[in-house]
């Protein structure tokens, strides 16, 4: 017998621009029954009392007081949904605004198909190159990114949660194929398209043809980048067939910064930190200034 779903969701921040975070919970709120922001940065911007002043009972506000990454947080909001009688949660970045047909969407897929989803996800425009909506409706995938997507809570807790030890970049890579590892369906609705940014990407093109994207990400993502795909090689590339998945965009992300980048520097003493930090099993965040 299939549970009726009951929906709340949880926005990560981390030193949110106010009216970006207003439109993102004007346009998620209508959708769920209660939202809950997790915030992660060192000097948090908001109260519980204000929040609600202006959305009502059903924000809550949770101030980590620290930056503890993207998956503690995530697993704070899931956990704090679970305890409080949810059963699926849509889990958001703070700068992802959320179309209106979302939930309603994804809702008749689980009324559908409920068997073993573990998340679904919609199509994501990250405005890198010409978007053309996929026309096949429903599709099964090996991964998905953590923002805009539905995820149950009960897949969530069976396979462990995010994994914290990679505090940021592919935790959402290393959930999902968790998910299929343990038997659970990763599913794209793509009659629902979100916006979606990552970094300050920029597409590059020759006469006119797209070529590829560069993301710009600062030095400090870019460890996290290196060492976390490096992980992703090592833990599920010959399950999935993800060959070479960490060298190959190791190799992408050197030649990117060479030829595109600025702070050149920087970012490849990074990227040196976090080879070096993968291969002597050093996870958790990364702090440049402990570094010699």
């Amino acid at each position: 017998m299939t549970t009726t779903p009951n929906i709340a969701a949880t926005i990560v921040l981390y030193n949110a621009n106010l009216q970006r975070l207003k439109e993102n919970i004007s346009a998620c709120l209508p959708q769920v029954e209660r939202i809950y922001l997790v915030d992660n940065s060192e000097s948090p911007r908001f109260t519980e009392s204000k929040l609600q002043d202006e959305w009502g009972n059903n924000v809550r506000y949770i101030a980590l007081g620290e930056n503890l990454g993207i998956a503690a947080a995530l697993n704070r909001g899931c956990q704090e949904a679970k305890t409080d009688g949810y059963n699926w949660i849509l889990t958001l970045d703070q700068d992802s605004v959320v179309p209106q047909n979302l939930i309603s969407a994804f809702l008749k897929i689980i009324a559908e198909s409920p068997d073993n989803i573990g998340i679904i996800t919609p199509q994501v425009n990250t405005h890198a190159k010409d978007f053309h909506q996929t026309e096949t409706s429903i599709e099964e995938l090996i991964t998905c990114i953590t923002s805009g997507s539905l995820t149950s809570l009960e897949a969530f807790t069976a396979i462990g949660g995010f994994n914290e030890a990679l505090f940021i970049d592919n935790v959402d890579t290393d959930f999902s194929l968790r998910l299929k590892e343990n038997n659970y369906r990763v599913l794209r609705d793509n009659s629902v398209v979100m916006a979606h940014q990552i970094g300050n990407i920029r597409e590059y093109k020759w006469r006119g043809r797209h070529l590829f994207n560069v993301t710009h990400h600062n030095y400090i993502r870019r460890y996290y980048i290196t060492r976390n795909n490096l992980y992703i090689d090592r833990h599920y590339a010959k399950t999935f067939g993800l060959k070479n998945y960490g060298v190959i965009n190791l190799l992408k992300q050197i030649l990117k910064v060479l030829l595109f980048e600025q702070d050149k520097l920087r970012k490849f003493t990074s990227i040196r930190h976090g080879i070096y930090d993968f291969r002597h099993g050093i996870f958790g965040k990364y702090n440049p200034q402990q570094r010699k």
